[in-house]
């Protein structure tokens, strides 16, 4: 079976569709740009680590090697949030909970099943911008061999001291499978929590099993 490409793996990347982040629509201060580029650096870092030894990793090496670097530069408490919209509001502390340890174990198995082959590739860093709503947008793409390149951009924000991923745009735009947010929330209402879980879960199972989407 031939390789997937890192760039085109990114597109199924289960990350979420966020809504411009909510409080007064200040510019974040571009001095704190150093540092959310930095985080994004770190993530590429770790993402070519996994790349160029998948094979002797496996997936759970590549799992357990990317997963605090996943956890450590993204929002998940404010994506899970973000994700079933106002229905956050009516969930417990408990629940609220295993909906963000879902989301993380998600994000963390598809990252590890995607990037599973290494021929070549880099990524590179090209700046920050101001994203708006005191977030910043840090540009980077990942070039291939062949000199292709895919633009990712991150919009970041301030959390607990520091700068960290909620949303992730693939060629400019979201990310298309992104857009299945509006289908947990859909999940959430008409079937329940459990129901949702379940789903999640099941999702975890086919990154960890190679049935992820491409």
């Amino acid at each position: 079976m031939r390789a997937r490409r890192p760039g085109r793996m990114l597109a199924a990347l289960v990350l979420l569709v966020l809504p411009s982040p909510g409080g007064a629509a200040e510019p974040a201060k571009l001095a704190d740009a150093d540092l959310a580029l930095r985080s994004i650096e770190g993530l590429n870092q770790g993402l070519l680590g996994i790349m160029q030894h998948a094979k002797e990793l496996g997936f759970s090496g590549r799992r357990d090697q990317i997963g605090p670097v996943v956890s450590a530069r993204y929002d998940f408490p404010f994506m899970a949030e973000k994700s079933v919209g106002s229905a956050w509001q009516q969930l417990g502390e408990a629940e609220r909970a295993r909906l963000v340890d879902a989301l993380s174990r998600l994000a963390i198995a598809t990252y590890a099943a995607r990037f599973a082959s290494y021929d070549g590739e880099r990524f590179e860093t090209l700046g920050v911008d101001d994203g708006g709503y005191g977030t910043l947008m840090v540009h980077s793409r990942i070039v291939e061999k062949s000199g292709q390149a895919t633009p990712l951009d991150y919009r970041l924000r301030q959390a607990g001291g520091r700068w960290q991923i909620i949303d992730v745009l693939l060629n400019g735009t979201v990310s298309e499978l992104a857009l299945r947010r509006a289908d947990w929330s859909a999940v959430l209402k008409r079937d329940g929590f459990d129901a949702l879980m379940k789903a999640l879960d099941e999702k975890i199972r086919d990154q960890e099993q190679g049935k992820g989407e491409t």
